[in-house]
């Protein structure tokens, strides 16, 4: 149903920015192919024990892999960390700003 949707808003001439979280790569190819150009996926942050509080249940690591597919399907990726996390400290803020520029 989502593919079609996004087909029609294609048509239109628009971009179709997609934010609907973390899906399989099967389900993001498809919406491509039926005109998506663009995601929004944040990792969150780099804290690895900190998103597991945030998502339990998900990896950080499937998340950061899912960003890189995304662009190697074509999508335009915007992306990102939040500021002001449960739990979060100064040293999580300052590596997720030193880990991002590496990337």
């Amino acid at each position: 149903m989502l593919a079609r949707i996004v087909s029609k808003i294609r048509k239109m001439g628009v971009l179709v920015f997609l934010s609907i979280g973390e899906r399989d790569i099967k389900t993001y190819q498809k919406l491509y192919n039926a005109g998506a150009r663009a995601v929004l996926l944040r990792f969150e942050t780099i804290n690895q024990q900190l998103y597991a509080k945030m998502r339990p249940g998900r990896k950080l690591e499937n998340r950061i892999n899912l960003i890189r597919d995304l662009q190697k399907i074509g999508y335009l990726v915007s992306t990102g960390f939040l500021i002001g996390l449960p739990g979060e400290g100064e040293n999580n803020l300052v590596n997720n700003l030193h880990k991002r520029k590496k990337k």
